[in-house]
């Protein structure tokens, strides 16, 4: 899927290969793009709401936006889990470092 790096063999007289060149995957013009898109995601997009700071740190802006709620269900879900556990556990001192996360329940 997508482009793939091509590899050009040379051949010696017996017919062996003598040598192979790879092209590069990332040229010059694909590295100052991206290192474009980077900056200007470092500059100028909000890391908040994903929105263009120059228009989401303008005080006019709240005006104009309305909030939509959308739920995650994953979210609600470990939420939902963390909860009963503390629930079940308020007596016992829980240890820290524990992290929740969330994975697909086998079909079977």
């Amino acid at each position: 899927m997508g482009w793939e790096p091509r590899t050009t063999f040379e051949y010696d007289s017996a017919g062996r290969v003598a040598a192979s060149l790879r092209e590069v995957e990332w040229d010059e013009e694909q590295r100052d793009l991206m290192v474009a898109l980077q900056e200007f995601r470092d500059t100028k997009i909000c890391p908040l709401c994903g929105g263009l700071k120059k228009f989401c740190g303008d005080s006019a802006t709240e005006r104009l936006i309305e909030p939509t709620v959308v739920r995650c269900y994953v979210a609600s879900r470990i939420e939902a889990e963390r909860d009963k556990e503390s629930a079940e556990n308020v007596k016992v001192q829980q240890p820290s470092g524990r992290t929740w996360g969330a994975r697909m329940k086998s079909p079977i």
